[in-house]
């Protein structure tokens, strides 16, 4: 609701236009300080606008946030799994589960986080609203001594310009009263520059009049913005006093809150540890009676175990001798086998070196008888050359019977 009356009326932080004369180029120099001192009037309302709609927001249930987790832990489905293992992994299991659901609560994350964020952000508010008045106060002393300093510079124009009519008046008396005794021309003469004179001075000192109502006039204006600028920074800082009381107030409330909220978790933690301590007592014992019916169930059962292991090893000796002599008997065949073979290998091995024996005893007479048949077909072909009665004929046959005698000792050498 502020912010929207303040930016209704934005128009109140802009300095109206100050007429530019000598006596008020201060005034205009600070025309600055006018638009910084609204900004921080600006900020200032944004910010007690925020904290106001801060304040309306509900506190958060801090019960809730800090019992979370503080629930009694339920033992009985962790007693009923663990008694379904042996002895020692049951105990162990309960007894760390125990210690598990006893251990302390932890904690409600970052506990009156929100409250304290608040308070921060009021006193940061306040402290920018300090400022914001700080400069406000500043500009507004300034602006009244402008005004001042303006009224002031009326004042004395007005009395000069009155002094100038007053002057203007006896030197026009002067003049009359002159012409009346008939004076000389040059003190006539004198009279008239005299008025002459004071007319121009008594127009300047009109001018600088009207020019310092003006100055005084705005001087006045840019006072009265500056005013409304330190009432609005003002009624910010007030506001941002409250929202910081507020702030504080509702951070004590929800620190009583949250104590209360402790005490009453750490009592449920409490009655939750010796809820826990009885239950896992109670899964303790029957774990125990558990597990003395399975030991016993596991003792038959090693014992019935035990009596097939016994037949289970019998039957398998006489499976084991019977595979023996099987095997004594099939060594024994092989052994017999494998020594009938080897002497047909012998035998076989030495019929086929004698008839490789005989065939190189034969192929070296054939060798003989080729070489000594070419020996013979040479010498004829010899004896034919040197024979006179010997034709051209015969000389060829012979050739060609030692050509195929060549080529058959060459393909028995192969």
């Amino acid at each position: 609701l502020a912010l929207a009356a303040l930016l209704g009326n934005t128009h109140a932080f802009v300095p109206a236009p100050i007429v530019q004369s000598s006596t008020q180029l201060h005034s205009r120099n600070n025309n600055d300080d006018i638009f910084e001192g609204a900004k921080s009037a600006v900020l200032g309302t944004v910010t007690a606008a925020t904290l106001f709609m801060g304040a309306m927001v509900p506190i958060p249930n801090v019960d809730v946030a800090n019992a979370a987790g503080l629930t009694a832990p339920n033992v009985k489905a962790e007693s009923a799994t663990s008694t379904k293992t042996t002895t020692t992994a049951a105990v162990k299991t309960t007894t760390a589960a125990t210690k598990t659901k006893a251990a302390t609560p932890a904690a409600a994350p970052a506990p009156l986080a929100s409250e304290k964020a608040t308070l921060e952000y009021a006193k940061a508010s306040l402290s920018t609203s300090n400022t914001a008045l700080s400069s406000a106060k500043s500009s507004a002393k300034t602006a009244e001594s402008t005004l001042s300093k303006a009224k002031s510079t009326r004042e004395s124009s007005q009395k000069k310009a009155m002094e100038l009519k007053k002057d203007l008046v006896e030197v026009n008396d002067k003049l009359a009263k002159g012409k009346k005794e008939g004076k000389t021309a040059q003190v006539m003469e004198l009279y008239t520059k005299s008025a002459d004179n004071i007319k121009l001075q008594l127009s300047a000192a009109e001018k600088a009049v009207t020019t310092s109502k003006s100055s005084e006039a705005a001087a006045a204006k840019d006072l009265s913005t500056k005013q409304s600028s330190l009432s609005t920074a003002s009624k910010t800082e007030s506001a941002a006093q409250k929202s910081v009381a507020d702030a504080e107030k509702k951070l004590e409330g929800a620190s009583k809150k949250l104590k209360e909220s402790q005490k009453k978790a750490e009592k449920q933690a409490k009655e939750a540890q010796k809820k826990a301590e009885k239950q896992a007592k109670e899964a303790k014992k029957q774990a125990k009676a558990q597990a003395k019916k399975e030991k016993k169930k596991a003792e038959k059962t090693a014992k019935e175990q035990k009596k097939k292991d016994k037949k289970a090893a019998k039957k398998l000796e006489k499976k084991v001798q019977k595979e023996k002599k099987a095997a004594k008997k099939t060594a024994a065949a092989n052994k017999k086998a494998a020594s009938e073979k080897a002497t047909k290998e012998k035998a076989a091995k030495a019929d086929k070196l004698a008839a490789e024996k005989k065939a190189a005893a034969v192929k070296a007479q054939n060798l003989k008888d080729a070489e000594a048949s070419l020996k013979a077909f040479e010498t004829k072909k010899k004896n034919a050359q040197l024979a006179e009665k010997s034709t051209a004929a015969d000389i060829k046959k012979a050739e060609s019977e030692i050509l195929a005698a060549s080529k058959k000792l060459a393909e028995m050498k192969k």
